[in-house]
């Protein structure tokens, strides 16, 4: 069976990022989504991109740089599947997000 895809604006809709701020990830190495794509052809993207997306904002939004969130939950979603929690540290105030939660709010966006 084939894994359900999603238009560029569908995903950055449903995770409140620009078109231009994700191409920007990609080009520079900070996302790399699960689908490869070729020269010419539209980019499509995977719930798990989506999600994966979804929890490096989260962790943007509270008051950690790309790179920081980059570098805690990776640069492919392969690499937050199966998680449920992700925490850092900023100073001395830890920053938990909650993967399942994140999950439901994307599939509830993307009505997936």
């Amino acid at each position: 069976m084939t894994e359900r895809t999603f238009t560029l604006a569908e995903v950055c809709a449903a995770v409140s990022i620009s078109p231009a701020r994700l191409h920007q990830w990609i080009e520079r190495g900070q996302f790399e989504p699960i689908r490869g794509t070729r020269s010419g052809v539209a980019r499509d993207f995977t719930l798990r991109d989506a999600i994966h997306l979804a929890a490096v904002i989260r962790l943007q939004s509270a008051g950690l740089p790309v790179s920081r969130a980059v570098a805690l939950v990776g640069i492919s979603p392969l690499e937050t599947a199966g998680q449920d929690m992700v925490s850092a540290r900023r100073g001395d105030v830890e920053v938990v997000i909650d993967l399942a939660s994140i999950t439901r709010d994307v599939r509830s966006r993307l009505r997936a």
